[in-house]
């Protein structure tokens, strides 16, 4: 018995040191595979935002959108406008602005996610599962009243414009559409400036 038992321990033993050697070895088998070189590899989707400043890779409508917006932050006549732009991957993006007006003294910011789908239908499947039970349907019918900030994109055939008006004062308020395979969120609200925060 004595003997089977002693058997038993060092094949425990052996077995163990065999898995923790396959562990060992697969491990650097996958650190070796794993390099990569930064200036040839290609932005992974990842949760975090990566800034990167060479949209050359992106998607072309996308690209067109944030020229145009830059263009327009440049010429707000009374407001001061401080902006960035993150490319989450090359069919995401995120445009983030700020404008500040001295008289009277006020600040409205905003963000604005641009998301290409690979087509129309797959963006409406995205805006059909969004909860929308907060929103108000403003338009199927694109009307350049109802949409300050378009996106730019030639032969609009599919377009949806939702509105979710958080609070009137100060402005908080969240505008959905879709422009056939673009889904654009924004988001803008107002912080006055000479009021405290609580």
């Amino acid at each position: 018995m004595v003997t089977t038992l002693k058997k038993a321990k060092r094949m425990i033993a052996k077995l163990a040191t065999i898995v923790a050697l396959i562990l060992i070895a697969s491990l650097s088998v996958a650190g070796c595979t794993s390099s990569t070189n930064p200036a040839t590899s290609s932005p992974s989707p990842t949760p975090t935002p990566t800034p990167t400043s060479t949209p050359s890779a992106h998607n072309t409508v996308l690209e067109k959108t944030v020229r145009e917006r830059q263009n327009e932050w440049l010429v707000v006549s009374d407001y001061t406008v401080e902006s960035r732009v993150v490319w989450h991957s090359n069919h995401s993006v995120t445009m983030f602005a700020t404008q500040t007006r001295s008289e009277p003294e006020d600040v409205l910011s905003g963000n604005e996610t641009l998301i290409a789908f690979p087509t129309t239908q797959d963006a409406t499947n995205y805006l059909n599962a969004f909860d929308k039970s907060k929103y108000s349907l403003v338009s199927t019918t694109y009307n350049s009243t109802h949409d300050l900030f378009p996106v730019v994109i030639d032969n609009l055939q599919t377009y949806q414009q939702w509105h979710y008006l958080v609070s009137s004062s100060p402005l908080k308020e969240v505008y959905i559409n879709q422009y056939n395979n673009i889904i654009q969120i924004q988001k803008i609200w107002e912080t006055k400036t000479n009021e405290p925060t609580v």
